[in-house]
């Protein structure tokens, strides 16, 4: 098989993985994107929180240049795989973690929480 028979092949499966959420989840993704909207325009802040790798996405979507300046980035260097990958998981797993977080970062109810995970 030709190298790029391989790649349509890719492309194809991940169309296919694609279009499986769009038509099983699209009024969630809507409802979740009404909700960021809202929270934009009311100049509230849209939260985003990754653990281990997911956390660079965290970081990557606050204080760009240009933004609005709504996105918080919920960021700990517990939940860092920089500061050991060996620790990301138990410290994600550890009771009462999550909370800690949200009391640091005063988060109030009805504000957005985005959690990125893989």
């Amino acid at each position: 098989m030709p190298k790029s028979d391989y790649v349509e092949d890719f492309r194809d499966i991940v169309c296919d993985i694609f279009d499986t959420i769009i038509r099983g989840e699209m009024d969630a993704i809507n409802r979740a994107g009404d909700l960021v909207a809202e929270s934009v325009i009311e100049r509230k802040p849209v939260h985003v929180i990754g653990t281990g790798h997911t956390l660079v996405l965290a970081i990557e979507v606050f204080s760009r240049a240009g933004e609005l300046n709504v996105y918080n980035g919920l960021l700990d260097a517990g939940l860092s795989t920089c500061n050991g990958a060996g620790k990301t998981g138990p410290i994600e797993r550890l009771p009462g973690y999550a909370k800690i977080l949200l009391d640091y970062y005063k988060l109030k109810k009805g504000e957005v929480i985005i959690v990125l995970s893989n």
